[in-house]
């Protein structure tokens, strides 16, 4: 064997060889690269779930065959981690063993929508729960907001109510914010997730009376000296549509839809608000223009008239319009949306805009017909059919579109700071406000009003029609007006979407144990509870 052949013997030989000190210097780096690499595989951390969030695959085998197939990708000679995305496979992560067994595949059939609270709930915390353990938590999205009131579950199945609506708002603010929340149906399955990470909850949204109960819980609901582990009550917020408040910390923890301190200077409710702007994007915009096409149909064919025969019962009711559509005249007569949702709004009282034994008057003078989403019946009211269509219980589409394609609302007196008027607002339909008390001395002294819906008396035509009660002279000259000149649609600055947003984070980004604390040492000098633990 010649000389420069012969292998090398020790140490020092091995090392004055350049070639086997590169390949030796070669191999130790990728073993470190290997071994540094997180144990779950080769791929990198953009490619370990479907981009939505929604569910991710299970992590290939660790296995060295993986790894090599991995070096032999030519990706990683140019210093690229991960493997390129296929275009017939979604891009797919690795899901660690833990957030396999805690949140498996759904079982819900793949064509079914999944929108219910416990899938959502599944998914915000898989995502929580990833970005921790990738330490890659988004904005807002390691504080965790939990949704105790059951408002929140009942806006998610289509509830229609005034609270639904402003849970709606809420759930998507926090999701527009990037906070996590966590709908939470029983008081049991809020401290549940509170005690599974304490110092992530930021906020828990409660109903009044459950907040004042579980205060009053010392034991297995509150944090006190006996329950360490119970809910801090200044964690715990009052999600409460009305004006009145009994946190037991102070009214700034109850939650107002409406900034009720406008009307009373001496309520500091913490005024959270919501928009109806969602809503109005789940109606069509269309109507707003068929609404406004079909008004002026009506006033070119001099539409008052006609329905005026109509109601007469002549039988005259289809004539040829001047644009030669041949649309009947009773299609085109104008109606008015009656604000009340129950029988007893019509009976006689104290708060009762309007006589409905007026209302055939009105309707003649006005040249309109009414339509109401009455849901039950009272014994001291008769409506005539003739006078009033009233469709009952609607679902969500239904009074969309039901108010939507009015051309007026009208407040029957109740219910009070309701959310319709806004939606009417936003749909471009005036509303007319009943003003049910008020200074006869001065009847023009607003702030002593007596209004259906406290906050909009400061509004004026043609949005608001502020007319007094009984009054029906002034109804149906409100209602003339509101048809002659209709309205774009109209949202009140504060309640944008974006409005909502920024108080919501605002309220969010408070620092409540401090101000909790300082209210608490205030009580300890004045010697006057309620008192808390910390």
């Amino acid at each position: 064997m010649a000389p420069h052949q012969r292998i090398p013997t020790t140490l020092r030989q091995v090392l004055s060889n350049r070639r086997i000190v590169l390949v030796l210097v070669f191999s130790f780096a990728v073993v470190v690269i290997f071994l540094s690499s997180p144990s779950r595989s080769y791929y990198s951390d953009d490619d370990i779930c479907a981009t939505d969030g929604t569910e991710c695959s299970a992590a290939p085998p660790k296995s060295f065959g993986n790894f090599a197939a991995g070096l032999a990708s030519p990706y990683w000679r140019l210093g690229i981690r991960s493997q390129p995305k296929s275009p017939e496979i979604p891009s797919l992560k690795p899901q660690s063993p833990l957030r396999q067994a805690v949140f498996p595949p759904s079982r819900r059939p793949a064509n079914e929508k999944a929108s219910s609270w416990l899938e959502q709930n599944n998914r915000n915390l898989k995502a929580l729960f990833r970005c921790i353990e990738y330490s890659n938590c988004k904005e807002n999205q390691s504080k965790v907001v939990i949704l105790n009131s059951y408002q929140f579950v009942s806006a998610l199945n289509g509830a229609t109510n005034d609270e639904a609506i402003w849970a709606t708002s809420i759930t998507l603010g926090l999701k527009n914010l990037g906070y996590t929340y966590l709908f939470a149906k029983e008081l049991d399955r809020a401290l549940q997730f509170y005690q599974l990470f304490p110092d992530l909850v930021v906020a828990i949204l409660m109903e009044q009376d459950n907040v004042i109960a579980c205060f009053n819980d010392k034991v297995g609901c509150v944090k006190s000296k006996e329950n360490l582990d119970g809910l801090p009550i200044w964690k715990l917020f009052s999600f409460y549509w009305w004006a009145d408040s009994s946190h037991p910390i102070s009214p700034r923890w109850t939650l107002s839809p409406h900034n009720y301190t406008m009307e009373n200077a001496n309520n500091h409710n913490h005024y959270l608000g919501y928009s109806v702007e969602p809503a109005r994007a789940g109606c069509a915009l269309v109507r707003a223009a068929r609404k406004k096409e079909a008004q002026a149909k009506a006033k070119a064919a001099k539409g008052v008239k006609v329905a005026k025969e109509v109601e007469k019962g002549t039988g005259d009711a289809a004539v040829e319009l001047v644009d030669g559509k041949g649309e009947t005249e009773a299609e085109l007569v104008p109606y008015a949306y009656l604000m009340a949702k129950h029988a007893h709004h019509f009976a006689p009282g104290g708060l009762r805009g309007w006589d409905p034994a007026t209302f055939e008057q009105v309707a003649k003078e006005a040249g309109i017909t009414f339509v109401a989403g009455v849901v039950d019946s009272d014994d001291r009211v008769t409506i005539s059919p003739n006078v009033v269509e009233n469709r009952g219980a609607m679902e969500r589409k239904m009074f969309v579109e039901t108010v939507a394609e009015a051309s007026v609302a009208i407040g029957m007196g109740q219910p009070f700071a309701s959310a319709t008027p806004y939606e009417a607002l936003c749909f471009g339909v005036p509303f007319i406000n009943p003003i049910w008390n008020w200074d006869r001395s001065n009847p023009s002294d607003r702030a002593k009003w007596e209004v259906q819906h406290g906050l909009l008396k400061f509004l004026d035509p043609p949005y608001v029609y502020n007319v007094f009660k009984d009054d029906t002279a002034g109804l149906i000259k409100a209602i003339k007006a509101a048809v002659a000149n209709p309205i774009d649609h109209h949202v009140p600055e504060a309640m944008l979407m974006r409005s909502v947003e920024a108080r919501l984070d605002k309220m969010l980004q408070t620092n409540w144990y401090i101000e909790a604390l300082e209210l608490l040492a205030e009580r300890f000098e004045e010697g006057k509870g309620p008192f808390w633990r910390m």
